[in-house]
């Protein structure tokens, strides 16, 4: 949950060297376009650089006042975790529409990828 956290403080602060110390060097996020059986619509950021991009160019001009994760479900198996997350974004809700996993290297958990728009339409 801290991760989580962080993640949404510097989403909201728009500190984008804060989001980079908690996202993995090859981090990957994944737009699943509201069809989560059908990857031929995703939308992929790959790599910290292009992680980077999306938080400054797409994230961060939305300016959003606030984001939780009200509701939250982990399973943790050793040095890496799935979480899978309600999400508000200002008025944005997507229920159960997120899926973040995680990374234990040495003393630090890292997010190694996101995958949103998972809820369908």
């Amino acid at each position: 949950m801290q991760l989580l956290t962080a993640e949404a403080e510097g989403v909201v602060s728009q500190d984008i060297d804060r989001l980079m110390e908690i996202w993995h060097q090859d981090g990957v996020v994944t737009d699943a376009n509201h069809t989560p059986d059908n990857p031929s619509d995703d939308r992929v950021w790959s790599g910290i650089a292009a992680i980077r991009e999306r938080y400054v160019n797409e994230i961060f001009p939305s300016a959003p006042s606030a984001v939780t994760h009200p509701d939250v479900e982990l399973t943790l198996e050793g040095n890496t975790a799935t979480v899978l997350s309600t999400t508000t974004i200002g008025i944005d809700h997507a229920p159960a529409g997120d899926r973040w996993t995680l990374v234990k290297e040495g003393s630090r958990w890292l997010i190694t990828s996101l995958t949103f728009n998972l809820e369908a339409q």
